[in-house]
């Protein structure tokens, strides 16, 4: 059995093969999957060897992995990475999930896990974004709208709110709204001029979805 400092010594190890290995390639995913076998879903255990090293920036590295492997037709492998590393962050790893199921035209199992991750979600605007991108990448910008509307509707740091602006800008920009892009940018400025007045609208889960359903919002895309 190996002692605290021959694991410790061996999860440098993968890790650093794991930084190593070029972004988003395949050797990347292995030496991730490599790592996560160490780490065992352990956070303390990540966070002692995240802070020895530092200059890898591993945290985000991760976290980006599981799309960057799907964009070069990984999808197993992707999908095997972001489960692995769901503990680092989970709303934003099973949204990846579900979003590379979406790319690679699994509709069923990504819309299961959809409903799955919002019923258990902790940062909720991070999983009604996420949403939202399941849905875009499968070819329903209604559904999108409505969930990226939500996101910016829950967002509660500037962070979250900045994200649900930037996938609403590129989503009007795709469906060539640019009115709508440009309001909202503005609307946005105005916001941040003036913190105490939000004129943003938003959805409120008895409103009208969105999407032209006719259901109001929590019987249709906030379900």
């Amino acid at each position: 059995m190996s002692t605290d400092g021959e694991l410790f010594v061996k999860l440098r190890e993968s890790a650093e093969s794991f930084a190593a290995a070029a972004n988003g390639s395949a050797k990347a995913g292995q030496a991730a999957l490599e790592l996560a076998s160490g780490l065992d879903q352990d956070f303390g255990r990540y966070a002692r060897l995240e802070s020895s090293l530092k200059s890898l920036d591993l945290s985000a590295r991760l976290i980006d992995l599981p799309l960057q492997l799907a964009g070069t037709g990984e999808t197993e492998l992707a999908l095997s990475v972001a489960r692995s590393f769901s503990f680092l962050a989970v709303d934003e790893m099973r949204g990846q999930e579900a979003v590379i199921l979406a790319r690679a035209g699994r509709r069923e199992e990504a819309l299961a896990l959809v409903a799955s991750n919002l019923e258990a979600a902790r940062a909720i605007p991070v999983a009604e974004a996420k949403a939202g991108d399941v849905y875009r990448a499968l070819g329903e910008p209604e559904a999108a709208e409505a969930y990226y509307l939500r996101a910016l509707a829950e967002a509660r740091e500037p962070s979250e709110r900045a994200e649900a602006v930037v996938r609403l800008v590129s989503l009007f920009l795709d469906l060539g709204r640019e009115g709508d892009a440009a309001a909202i940018l503005a609307e946005e400025r105005n916001r941040r001029a003036a913190p105490g007045e939000v004129t943003k609208k938003t959805v409120g889960r008895n409103d009208p979805c969105p999407c032209g359903s006719g259901k109001k919002y929590k019987r249709c895309h906030g379900a």
